[in-house]
């Protein structure tokens, strides 16, 4: 379903291996430079500043034609025509760009498929009905998931992800169940969360990596926010007047969440050695305090805030001194003990030697299928 090449793909997440392994030291730039002559690819990536330029440009540019646009039909009351005609121009533009220019996250692309979605969203804003909230959420859900598919873009799945959060709470509210709606938004958080474990170990979506690890990373926030005192009490009051009387049980069964969860989350990063699980453990900690402080708040915010950070200084130092020489599988040096997915030196060499196709379907970089970590020969 996407537009880009496989082949291009695969190099260039090749690439991106050998970058992050040159990085942390474990191949040298000669390889690195071996490597990207041998896997090469098409796709237009200029830097992070160009394409910041590039997406202001085709920001004015989209802006300024639909300003002429709007002046063109001001005397009628139905704009639907204006981002109909809009979202044709937007997403014919983006496929023909990536076909021809084979652009890929280089700015502009990026930028289409952001305004492709809010002119298909606008489509929906015309009038008034029914469940017209559902209606364009439904919209950018859609929009998002099939942009995150043909262009393998990972912001699109951050998008779809939202979009379907702020779904299942305007169902919820409008069926007002809304005395359950934390445990119903963290039941969905769960869902997406084992959803994307399942399918990124399927080779078919190997090219949606970042997409899954976006997915995860938004579904373990919006887990722990989910159960948040805080967002809890604040949320329901700003839903309807029903849920102002929150009762006393749902509130202390938040409490108690809201600090098993940090801690459910550090505890399995240590045990699984997942860096993912320990930063947001560790934030989700820090709002849990903040949380707390808020409710009960017993310090003025000048020492609360100088206590906390001399608190945090004291625990980074000692960490670092603790793990500086790689213990429970852990160091200060680097976070390549952290990331599973790293790749080693000996998969890198392979792959320069193999020459320049792209790898096969069951390499697995970080070690190998058969696990084997160690290297030998002339290395």
């Amino acid at each position: 379903m996407h537009t880009y090449s496989s082949n291009d793909l695969d190099n260039f997440h090749i690439q991106q291996q050998a970058e992050e392994a040159f990085e942390q030291g474990i191949i040298s730039e000669k390889s690195l430079n071996a490597i990207k002559q041998q896997h090469d690819y098409n796709f237009y990536r200029a830097g992070v500043f160009v394409r910041i330029a590039l997406a202001l440009l085709a920001v004015v540019c989209i802006v300024f034609a639909a300003l002429l646009l709007f002046l063109l039909m001001r005397d009628t009351d139905n704009f639907s025509v204006l981002f109909l005609v809009m979202l044709i121009a937007c997403y014919g533009l983006l496929e023909f760009l990536v076909k021809t220019k084979k652009y890929y996250n280089a700015g502009i692309d990026n930028t289409l498929q952001v305004f492709t979605i809010l002119f298909f969203a606008g489509l929906f804003f015309n009038g008034e009905y029914a469940y017209q909230d559902i209606i364009i959420t439904i919209a950018v859900l859609v929009a998002a998931v099939w942009l995150c598919i043909r262009f393998t873009d990972a912001f699109m799945s951050l998008v779809a992800f939202c979009a379907f959060f702020v779904l299942i709470f305007l169902f919820v509210q409008h069926n007002g169940n809304v005395l359950y709606m934390p445990f119903i938004l963290m039941l969905a958080s769960a869902i997406i969360y084992l959803l994307q474990y399942s399918l990124q170990t399927k080779q078919q979506f190997r090219f949606y990596a970042k997409s899954f690890s976006m997915l995860r990373i938004a579904a373990l926030i919006s887990f722990y926010t989910a159960s948040n005192v805080y967002m809890v009490i604040e949320v329901s009051k700003q839903s309807s007047a029903q849920v102002v009387n929150t009762p006393a049980a749902n509130i202390i069964l938040c409490w108690i969440l809201s600090v098993i969860i940090p801690f459910a989350y550090l505890v399995y990063g240590f045990i699984k050695r997942r860096s993912v699980f320990l930063r947001i453990g560790f934030l989700s900690f820090c709002a849990t305090i903040v949380t707390i402080y808020h409710y009960t708040s017993f310090l003025s915010v000048e020492a609360a805030l100088i206590i906390a950070g001399c608190i945090l200084t004291a625990l980074a130092y000692a960490g670092m001194k603790y793990f500086k020489n790689n213990k429970l599988g852990f160091t200060a040096r680097s976070y390549s003990s952290l990331n599973n997915n790293l790749v080693t030196a000996e998969t890198l060499i392979s792959i320069q030697i193999g020459g320049t196709h792209a790898p096969q379907k069951n390499i697995e970089f970080g070690g190998g299928s058969t696990g084997g970590a160690g290297a030998s020969g002339n290395w």
